[in-house]
């Protein structure tokens, strides 16, 4: 099996929460311009325009109308999947290992849900892949100073996300 298909959620697999972009639409239609944050990132409105480095085709479990991009935010990297309505989810936990860039978001104990890890490689021109943890087989650690979540067992990448080619410039607007 890939490597990067099936990763030990000990060694700091990535996964994305299914519900969270869904969320984001909805959330970017109710609050305008307003950013709503989640552990791990932020939930944001159409107006949000990022330098967008790399954007990704999808294959696997996906949403329709999403689109996903390695984003430039500031002084550092982020994750951005994009609704079809150009609301969406920032992934901004971020750290590097061998392995690549990860990026994640999660739920709170309070309203539990998924999380979702990105792992995006050092060599961009390689696929991305993006793993749905769901509530109850991953926790919550502080690594090195960084929360985010670690799952508890193998889960399989439920999205491989091909790059669509280097993008300079900033999310494209909705559809």
């Amino acid at each position: 099996m890939n490597s990067w298909r099936m990763r030990d959620h000990r060694q700091t697999c990535l996964r994305s929460l299914g519900g969270v972009t869904v969320l984001a639409g909805l959330v970017g239609a109710l609050v305008g311009c307003a950013t709503l944050p989640i552990p791990g990132g932020h939930v944001v409105s159409r107006d949000y325009s990022p330098q967008v480095l790399v954007t990704y085709a999808a294959d696997g479990e996906v949403t329709p109308g999403v689109r996903y991009s390695l984003v430039q935010q500031g002084s550092g990297l982020a994750f951005f999947e994009q609704t079809g309505a150009g609301a969406g989810t920032v992934l901004e936990s971020h750290w590097t290992d061998a392995a690549g860039d990860h990026f994640a978001i999660w739920a709170t104990p309070v309203e539990p849900g998924d999380a979702v890890e990105v792992v995006v490689p050092l060599d961009r021109t390689q696929p991305a892949y993006r793993f749905v943890y769901p509530p109850g087989l991953y926790d919550v650690s502080n690594v090195n100073g960084l929360e985010r979540p670690i799952p508890k067992m193998l889960i399989e990448a439920s999205t491989q996300l091909r790059p669509d080619g280097s993008r300079q410039g900033v999310a494209p607007p909705p559809h």
